[in-house]
């Protein structure tokens, strides 16, 4: 059975998300890119970078259980974003905005 693409955090919630995601790609980002199945994003990484990225990541994983993501940590940071849900690549390019 495909699962929903669906979020179970409140709107209040999700408003803080979607800052915390903001701001850190604000400072962050080098790359955003659309994969077949949502996009991948690469940061410099800094002092506390990949702290930031896993916890995020992590809260993802909670509420929407229909996402992968994977952290990768090096020179870089690169979250990879994707899912296999109908609707779900296009949910992630929306939500990450990939170039």
């Amino acid at each position: 059975m495909d699962q929903t693409v669906s979020c179970s955090l409140r709107p209040g919630d999700f408003d803080q998300r979607t800052e915390a995601w903001r701001g850190l790609l604000a400072e962050r980002i080098l790359t955003r890119e659309p994969t077949q199945e949502g996009c991948a994003l690469t940061l410099s990484d800094g002092p506390g970078v990949a702290a930031a990225v896993r916890r995020l990541a992590d809260a993802e994983r909670e509420c929407c259980p229909w996402m992968s993501v994977r952290v990768i940590e090096g020179d870089v940071v690169t979250v990879e974003l994707s899912s296999s849900t109908t609707g779900g690549p296009e949910a992630i390019r929306e939500l990450f905005q990939p170039a």
